[in-house]
């Protein structure tokens, strides 16, 4: 891990606004995964920690960081080093869902009805192929 990254994060909270999982599940954000991966250094980590697999690499909250702290490279490290391990049963069925659909929320028919009222095209099928390929499932 990143040592000094505690020094370099000022608790500022930017990052929290932008996650986009932070925006639908109010109890997780960058910032506060941060602190509980600082205060459990040098102890196990707990693999269930559902924060530490909810991020989703988009890069957010290192864009917008006034100190640069590099948030999604932690996270990996952190993920790769609990990996090897074992995943939490959340994150396994969420892989499970992104071989099956492609997405890891699939779109329900409520969103379909909703995209035709909008006057949006209706949503193509990934190739889920090409994910399993790049994402190394």
């Amino acid at each position: 891990m990143n040592d000094g990254i505690e020094r370099e994060c000022i608790q500022c909270g930017r990052c929290g606004g932008v996650c986009p999982i932070g925006r639908v599940r109010s109890e997780i954000s960058p910032r506060k995964t941060l602190f509980r991966i600082v205060q459990d250094r040098g102890k196990r980590l707990d693999r269930d920690r559902e924060e530490l697999w909810m991020c989703v690499t988009c890069y957010a909250c290192d864009e917008i960081c006034p100190q640069g702290v590099k948030l999604v490279n932690l996270m990996f490290n952190v993920r790769n080093h609990l990996s090897m391990e074992k995943m939490p049963d959340s994150i396994k069925e969420m892989i499970k869902t992104i071989k099956e659909e492609g997405t890891v929320i699939p779109c329900t028919m409520e969103s379909k009805r909703l995209r035709k009222d909008l006057g949006l095209e209706e949503l193509r099928k990934p190739d889920i192929q090409k994910i399993l390929k790049i994402s190394n499932f």
